[in-house]
């Protein structure tokens, strides 16, 4: 019988996702500050979108904030490998190119055309 009050649970839902989009544990400090922040700010919302008038700079100093914790986090990693192959359309069989394929193809994939039904190029082999 440990239920928790709407208002909890709506910090427990903005910790959840600040870690999320700070990529960082739930009970790191950033994150507990961003989430209450974006808590702030989205009250403020709420009271713009009732007709409430209110102080922007009050939105201002919030989303400086925010925007302060972001500035502070390290550099993300991003690893990234391109692969090359073909992919049968119908089946979804999968090779490597070839060199040839590899200079004659173009920098993006053509877009699919929705009229021309997908048939088997099974030249994959």
């Amino acid at each position: 019988m440990n239920e928790r009050s709407p208002e909890a649970q709506r910090l427990i839902d903005a910790r959840d996702a600040a870690a999320i989009e700070l990529g960082l544990p739930a009970k790191d400090w950033r994150v507990r500050r961003y989430a209450l922040l974006a808590l702030q700010f989205e009250d403020i919302e709420i009271d713009l979108a009732s007709g409430a008038k209110t102080d922007t700079d009050k939105l201002i100093k919030l989303d400086a904030s925010m925007q302060e914790i972001k500035a502070s986090l390290p550099p993300q990693q991003v690893e990234l490998a391109v692969v090359r192959s073909i992919i049968c359309p119908s089946c979804k069989a999968k090779r490597p190119m070839t060199a040839a394929e590899e200079q004659s193809s173009p920098a993006s994939p053509p877009a699919s055309s929705p009229s021309a039904p997908a048939t088997p190029d099974h030249a994959l082999s």
